[in-house]
């Protein structure tokens, strides 16, 4: 199943909405707000460093439940993220923030972002 979302005050509790809908009866209620919570970080991020708080840009998002799996796909357009230093870094809370990818990390089997020639594809694997 896919979606497209505006980016926009209420973008989070959209997505959120979405993902429940999606997800209802195939995970339970510990699961789904563990998926809700590392789907927040990662929109939450491109919001804030992709587009830098501008509003009504894309972001598309794809969810395919397997058998053991929850697969996001998470397409935005900004500008490729070639740098991804942070990404390698040591996952944890400090001044400079790092909640964010501690939460995604402790709970996902993959996170990768990938940039493309318009945008970033982010893919995001959770057991089921």
């Amino acid at each position: 199943m896919q979606k497209t979302f505006l980016t926009n005050k209420k973008l989070l509790h959209q997505v959120q909405a979405w993902i429940k809908n999606v997800l209802d009866n195939k995970v339970n209620e510990d699961k789904l707000l563990n998926v809700i919570i590392v789907i927040n970080e990662v929109i939450q991020n491109i919001y804030r460093y992709t587009y830098n708080l501008s509003n009504f840009k894309k972001i598309q998002i794809q969810v395919d439940v397997m058998k053991e799996d929850i697969i996001f796909l998470i397409k935005d357009f900004g500008s490729p993220c070639i740098n991804q230093e942070f990404l390698i870094k040591e996952k944890s809370i400090s001044e400079d923030g790092g909640m964010g990818l501690k939460i995604i990390f402790e709970n996902t089997e993959l996170f990768e972002i990938n940039p493309k020639k318009n945008g970033n594809l982010t893919l995001v694997k959770l057991k089921k």
